[in-house]
C-alpha cells in the first residue's frame, strides 16, 4: 500500500526539482521550491484527492473505507532564513493539527524567521 501511495505522491509534482521521499513509519515529505504559500497549499490539498481517488482499500479507515492522507504544509518566505530541523518541526505541528482535525486533512503554516540585519 506504502509503495501505491508514493507513487501517487511522486505523480502529483509538476516539475523535475520538486522532491518525494519517505520520511519514517507511514510519514512522507515532499520538498518543493520556488512556490507561494498558496500554492503549496493547493499542492496539498490535490494529493490528498489524488490518494482518495485512487480508492486504495483500507478497512481501518472508518468512514472512507480507503487510504487517505493528512498533510502538514510548512512554507518559507525567500526573505526569511530558517534551518531545515526548524521547517520539518513546522511541518510536523501542521501535520499533526490536520491529524487532530481528522482525515484527508490538509494544515499549513508559515514559517518565519527574520534574517539576521533585514
Amino acid at each position: 500500500m506504502l509503495t501505491k501511495v508514493a507513487q501517487i505522491l511522486k505523480s502529483s509534482l509538476d516539475r523535475k526539482s520538486d522532491l518525494c521521499f519517505r520520511l519514517g513509519g507511514e510519514e512522507f515529505l515532499i520538498i518543493v521550491s520556488t512556490t507561494t504559500a498558496e500554492d503549496a497549499h493547493l499542492l496539498a490539498e490535490k494529493v490528498c484527492k489524488h490518494v482518495a481517488s485512487a480508492e486504495i482499500g483500507h478497512v481501518d479507515n472508518g468512514e472512507y473505507g480507503h487510504i487517505t492522507v493528512s498533510i502538514g504544509v510548512a512554507s518559507v518566505d525567500a526573505v526569511y532564513s530558517s534551518k531545515p530541523d526548524d521547517i520539518l518541526h513546522s511541518a510536523d505541528q501542521a501535520l499533526y493539527e490536520a491529524k487532530e482535525m481528522g482525515r484527508n486533512r490538509v494544515v499549513s503554516r508559515e514559517h518565519s524567521q527574520r534574517l539576521e540585519g533585514g
